[in-house]
């Protein structure tokens, strides 16, 4: 059957049971990552679902976790969960104050589904630089290699912003270097280095 608003329904037969299946069809003009339906970004359900969500939380276990076998800092638990707690408001104000509340909870997802992936990384790379970075051996190979994740992690999240936002790729990058040099100006005004 094709009813009005181009979706395939089909019945099919299992174990007794009747079970609807509904296909968004897709133009051959568009790229395959949009759909008849709207934008990719568009909500197709009321409420946060618990998946997604989770992924604050899963990004805050991992920080917690990596952070406790390899603290950074003496008052590490506090300052990543002012980096969460940061990170969160950031982006729901961003795109409130844009007017793109539509897409705050995909783009709180895919922000904190990356950093949770790069986290263990650039807290190994914090680690080491407070460990090794006196030693004039391991200093420059070190320093290239938290540079290097550094790079990747503006990267990647200019092309999340980009795509939230559906601003430039300058502009992004531009967006994310902001939010980490505001986060960390914040961190260092409430946690300020202790000197030995």
């Amino acid at each position: 059957e094709r009813p009005a608003g181009g979706r395939v329904v089909r019945l099919i037969r299992w174990r007794g049971a009747r079970i609807r299946l509904r296909r968004r069809l897709i133009r051959p003009d568009e790229p395959t990552g949009r759909t008849r339906r709207g934008h990719p970004f568009r909500r197709t359900g009321g409420g946060i679902r618990p998946p997604r969500a989770l992924t604050v939380v899963g990004y805050l276990g991992v920080n917690l976790v990596v952070s406790s076998v390899l603290p950074p800092v003496k008052s590490w638990p506090a300052q990543v969960l002012l980096d969460t707690l940061f990170t969160l408001v950031w982006y729901v104000a961003l795109l409130k104050l844009l007017g793109r509340s539509e897409r705050i909870l995909q783009t709180a997802t895919a922000v904190f589904g990356l950093q949770g992936l790069l986290s263990p990384l650039l807290i190994a790379s914090d680690w080491l630089m407070l460990r090794l970075g006196e030693d004039a051996l391991w200093q420059v190979p070190v320093a290239c290699a938290g540079l290097l994740l550094i790079i990747w992690l503006v990267a990647a999240s200019s092309q999340i912003v980009k795509a939230a936002l559906e601003w430039s790729s300058p502009a992004s990058v531009v967006l994310v270097i902001l939010q980490i040099f505001t986060g960390r100006l914040l961190v260092l005004a409430l946690f300020p280095p202790v000197k030995a």
